[in-house]
């Protein structure tokens, strides 16, 4: 639990020059995908617990919380 505290609050202050392709490959939805998994993974040392939680994640950002998604159940316009 402290390494991963120390990894969370330190990474901000890293600075990593990446290249347009390298940038553009992060952002890119499977980039991302295994990017959380290794953070979930590096946190529980579980891979089926880390592919689960991963799962869940893409589902919440993908579908259930994204505004432009048929699934979501969260409008923020329907908050006011």
């Amino acid at each position: 639990a402290l390494a991963m505290l120390v990894l969370n609050i330190g990474s901000k202050y890293v600075e990593m020059r990446f290249s347009l392709t390298q940038e553009q490959l992060i952002r890119d939805n499977l980039g991302m995908e295994i990017l959380i998994g290794a953070v979930l993974f590096t946190a529980t040392k579980d891979l089926l617990l880390s592919v689960f939680l991963t799962m869940t994640v893409v589902l919440l950002t993908d579908f259930f919380l994204n505004e432009k998604s048929r699934f979501c159940v969260y409008h923020p316009k329907s908050c006011r």
